[in-house]
């Protein structure tokens, strides 16, 4: 779940942190999981390159 791991953002245009709320975090969940995965394709595709 991308949110699991975010911390609570502080910006919350509706009160209660509504929906107008949720894509932002979302979208910032799978940036953070596509960032990390292009890094270790990288790394293994360096590994696999390298022996």
């Amino acid at each position: 779940m991308p949110g699991s791991f975010l911390p609570p953002t502080r910006r919350s245009p509706s009160p209660g942190g509504g929906p107008p709320d949720t894509p932002i975090r979302v979208n910032i969940g799978l940036g953070v999981v596509k960032g990390s995965s292009r890094k270790l394709y990288a790394c293994a595709r360096g590994r696999t390159l390298d022996s």
